[in-house]
């Protein structure tokens, strides 16, 4: 490729032009500009190559990148470099070869100024100010598209052409935003945060029934080891589960048993807890809003390993036998009696369970939290 000037293309659309000694071919349409970077060769086209918005360091030494062009804007954010450019792909560039760069500034009252960014107008949307000395390019990215509901803030994974959603707890069970399974309630709806539907096959791959960070799994999954809400608070936190029997059970997490405040422990804070550690005299009895009330009071909670799985138990001793919350494995003091449940059976326990049961195939349970307003 020679240097020089071409301007017999539509004028904006094309240009070719030699940038320090290595020949750059530059396609410039409405708001769309790809940057391609190939050893000593730089190209810009306006039509992407690929479904990945940015390539660094690929094998062959192939650099690439889809930008968006942003007139008269600027990101008000921290500078990972700030510098001089004669023009805005080398501006362009240099945020292609930096490692952390996924948008830039360039302009300034002098009208040369190439600002390289860590953030973006999507993780930080508040920042985004209106400027007539400067141009801002942005990574393209699906957020372009605003998929995620209720004003929410979209945040791109550039890497794999792909976003999440920041959503409030409320909305994450589902993705983009939009409410999932949900439990409504003249006093505030319920979100589901767990479950186990009934007929689901143990999957043998997981080996930790509060595994997952609220907001994993999707509606439609079969199961889902998540825990509570990380922005929940106890005192304002009530849990409800419902099994596949009909039995549906409230708990709040304001109550002062011990049990309580060790369950609050591993739903919320994924933090184990073993045999002796929440016996009091105050058991942690749910409300009976369907269903009979347990048998004995339940003031003895354990959340840890038990044949390969972390599990969970809230019961009257620590043994199986009538309790209220039994997932993943049964457990008795800090093992398992096979009297009291099957070796290697997993799932969950119904609620309601006057004699001794472990957790079994064939039951299904929702766990579901709810918001209290403050009084």
């Amino acid at each position: 490729m020679t240097s020089g000037i071409i301007s017999s293309f539509q004028r904006g659309f094309l240009e070719l032009l030699s940038v320090a000694g290595r020949a750059s071919l530059v396609m410039t349409h409405l708001e769309a500009i790809s940057l391609i970077r190939s050893f000593s060769t730089i190209f810009l086209f306006s039509i992407p190559l690929t479904t990945q918005q940015i390539v660094r360091d690929s094998a062959d030494g192939l650099r690439f990148a889809n930008f968006a062009r942003h007139e008269k804007q600027r990101l008000d954010t921290n500078q990972l470099q700030s510098s001089t450019a004669n023009e805005y792909t080398e501006c362009l560039e240099r945020c292609l070869v930096h490692e952390s760069c996924t948008s830039l500034n360039y302009g300034g009252n002098e009208g040369a100024e190439c600002q390289l960014l860590e953030a973006n107008k999507h993780d930080s949307p508040e920042k985004m100010k209106f400027d007539e000395t400067f141009v801002h390019f942005s990574l393209k990215s699906p957020c372009d598209n605003k998929p995620c509901l209720n004003r929410e803030n979209c945040i791109p994974d550039y890497q794999k052409d792909t976003y999440r959603c920041r959503c409030p707890w409320q909305y994450k069970v589902l993705e983009n935003c939009q409410k999932g399974r949900i439990l409504p309630s003249a006093d505030g709806d319920w979100i589901a945060f767990w479950w186990y539907d009934v007929g689901t096959t143990w999957p043998s791959n997981e080996k930790d029934v509060l595994a997952y960070e609220f907001g994993y799994c999707e509606p439609r999954d079969p199961y889902c080891f998540s825990r509570l809400p990380a922005d929940s608070k106890a005192d304002l936190t009530e849990m409800l589960a419902v099994d596949s029997e009909g039995t549906a059970y409230k708990w709040n997490f304001s109550s002062n048993a011990s049990a309580t405040s060790a369950a609050w422990r591993a739903f919320h804070d994924h933090k184990e807890v073993n045999q002796g550690e929440s016996v009091g005299i105050l058991a942690w009895n749910p409300e009976v809003l369907n269903g009979s009330e347990p048998k004995d009071d339940q003031r003895a909670f354990m959340y840890r390993e038990q044949n390969g799985v972390k599990s969970v138990l809230l019961d009257d001793d620590y043994c199986d036998c009538h309790s209220t919350l039994s997932l993943g494995h049964g457990m008795c003091l800090s093992n398992h009696n096979p009297v009291y449940s099957d070796v290697n059976s997993f799932g969950v326990d119904a609620l309601y369970d006057p004699g001794c049961h472990g957790p079994r195939s064939g039951i299904g349970l929702t766990l579901y939290v709810r918001r209290k307003t403050p009084n």
